[in-house]
């Protein structure tokens, strides 16, 4: 099945992370792991946002069933860490490579 809506590729910036986030709250798993593989790929520069839906994260987290357990849990702790909602969390400034 392939995921409709605003996936993004790599490369190409994306304004918002609404429509992702949106997608947190689908009922199909496939949709719930594609929206929290690509938050995890922006929340460099869209952390803010993603805090917004933290209870959700985590509660995919908390779900052992959930496949991706260990997906949300490591973008919940990236929006955790951030320390102050008006700057990005530090360890955006330290990029391998």
């Amino acid at each position: 099945m392939s995921v409709a809506g605003p996936v993004p590729m790599s490369g190409v910036p994306l304004g918002s992370a609404a429509g992702l986030l949106s997608m947190l709250e689908e009922e199909q798993t496939q949709l719930q792991v594609a929206a929290l593989t690509n938050l995890n790929k922006v929340i460099d520069t869209h952390w803010a946002e993603v805090a917004s839906s933290i209870s959700v994260i985590e509660a995919m987290y908390e779900d052992e069933f959930f496949a991706q357990r260990e997906l949300a849990a490591l973008l919940a702790s990236k929006v955790r860490r951030a320390p102050d909602a008006r700057r990005p969390p530090r360890w955006c400034f330290f990029r391998e490579g």
